[in-house]
């Protein structure tokens, strides 16, 4: 597993980042939220339609993901 180039703040206190699949073992990228304080993993984000590509923070607590055909872009906020 490798971080991906791309991640951002959610919020002064929270990133997040993607993972690149760059091995069998490890399967598809994931995303990730972190302690911005520690950079610590705080958890995995489980979608409720599959993304493509990196997460996008757009700042305010949300972010951006691309639709797996890649022709929608979603908004997303932590529950």
């Amino acid at each position: 597993m490798r971080w991906d180039s791309a991640c951002g703040f959610l919020d002064e206190d929270t990133l997040i980042a993607g993972t690149a699949g760059w091995d069998e073992e490890f399967g598809e990228g994931r995303h990730w939220l972190l302690d911005a304080h520690h950079l610590t993993v705080s958890g995995q984000i489980t979608y409720s339609s599959p993304p493509s590509g990196a997460p996008t923070a757009l700042g305010d607590a949300t972010w951006a993901t691309l639709s797996e055909d890649r022709t929608t872009v979603r908004i997303w906020t932590l529950d």
